[in-house]
């Protein structure tokens, strides 16, 4: 976070090197931050979300029946599609990473199956939900940004996703095949059951965020409505005391109990979000500062160039893995492409839609194909497992690949 700040330090010099007074830098910051307010309330209550999932009994649900259900000639594909999953529900990459990814991880070490393709199905499998939930942080961003409705930009990304889905999902059998596991440690279920009542009506809370949804209710009300139908079940079928859930949705779960699951399902809370918080802010203010004193304009001008000789996504694949790689971070990447090439896209009468969805199958998946990049960095660390994991990441390769083929054709027609 310092190298981002104080790198925004070194932009608002340049901006009054370049003839701007420091109040008008300082506006231009402030106008850029205030774009994604909006989503600092979202933010705000996944953090809440994820702890309230934890404490009544919501991730516990679907790690134990999931893990009952692993056959280990299958593993490599099981771990990308339970990824998958509990990102869809979780809507954080990282989340899943620590929360699922770790206990795939374990069990990948104890049953004997191979750990570079494990891991690598399981950063696929992560950035599947963390691209198009609906309450995936990325996926608010984005929205707020290219101004849409997030529950369109997601049936758009299914649609776009399902081909390569399928692609990345024949890939991992083939895989299993070749790397099974020997035997499947069930030591984490004993765990569970006895710290849990992992009774259907803890998958409530999940189910709510599906349904409503379904429904077209606005995100903040899902969001909400989950909330409060998981605390409820964290009093009545976990026994947990009010003052607890308070703190939890605060500063996260902790289950006080011995054994692996209880470091494993640590975590959530609103102070889990305040470092994204702080990198979007931030990145928001690069873009303020970019948009105001017009220092981007020749790289602007280049891309506009390039996008007359080929079609507007793969310029668009372009910008978002430059700025990946030297930004470092999703966000970074999601607001730089959008302010690059948002008048491209305008250019090309490519309504908002398009652009969100560009976005998103672009910044969203390449940044984890980048080995520096804390999208990967971080979930290689807690899996404890080299860049060697990135080619088995097959779904962030394939889906650009795809969208490449499939839609240079349409946008050449519609220029």
């Amino acid at each position: 976070m310092f190298p981002l700040a104080l790198g925004l330090f070194c932009f608002s010099g340049l901006g009054i090197y370049r003839g701007f007074s420091a109040k008008s830098v300082l506006k231009m910051v402030g106008e850029g931050m205030s774009n994604v307010l909006v989503v600092m309330r979202i933010f705000t209550l996944i953090g809440m979300l994820t702890a309230v999932w934890r404490a009544c009994g919501t991730i516990p649900f679907f790690v134990y029946y999931g893990i009952s259900l692993i056959d280990g000639r299958f593993f490599i594909l099981f771990a990308f599609i339970m990824s998958c999953f509990i990102s869809l529900l979780l809507g954080s990459s990282l989340g899943t990473a620590a929360t699922i990814g770790i206990v795939l991880m374990i069990i990948a070490g104890s049953g004997g199956a191979d750990i570079s393709m494990t891991a690598g199905a399981i950063v696929a499998g992560i950035y599947f939900g963390d691209r198009c939930a609906p309450t995936s942080a990325s996926a608010n961003l984005t929205a707020v940004l290219t101004k849409t409705d997030i529950l369109d930009n997601v049936k758009n990304m299914f649609r776009s996703a399902l081909t390569p889905f399928i692609i990345s999902s024949v890939i991992y059998l083939a895989l299993s095949v070749y790397s099974g596991m020997d035997k499947t440690d069930t030591r984490l279920l004993s765990e569970i059951s006895a710290n849990f009542s992992i009774g259907v009506v803890t998958a409530i809370p999940a189910l709510v965020i599906i349904i409503l949804s379904i429904l077209r209710y606005n995100v903040l009300v899902s969001i909400s409505v989950s909330i409060l139908s998981g605390i409820a079940i964290a009093v009545f079928a976990q026994g947990t005391g009010l003052y607890e859930i308070l703190k939890y949705l605060l500063t996260g779960y902790e289950l006080e109990a011995p054994g692996q699951f209880a470091a494993i399902i640590s975590g959530g809370g609103v102070t889990s979000m305040l470092s994204a918080m702080c990198i979007i802010l931030i990145s928001s203010g690069y873009s303020g500062i970019f948009e105001g004193t017009g220092v981007l304009k020749d790289v602007i001008g280049f891309l506009v160039l390039l996008s007359r000789k080929m079609a507007v996504y793969p310029v668009t694949l372009l910008t978002a893995f430059i700025t990946a790689a030297f930004g470092c971070n999703q966000s970074i990447s999601v607001i730089m492409t959008h302010h690059l090439m948002r008048g491209i896209y305008k250019e090309n009468g490519l309504n908002d839609s398009a652009f969100a969805l560009d976005i998103e199958d672009s910044s969203i998946v390449v940044a984890p194909l980048i080995p520096w990049n804390i999208a990967v960095s971080v979930p290689m660390m807690m899996f404890s497992a080299g860049a060697s994991c990135i080619p088995y990441a097959a779904f962030l390769y394939i889906l650009p690949i795809y969208r490449i083929f499939y839609d240079h054709p349409k946008q050449r027609r519609q220029q």
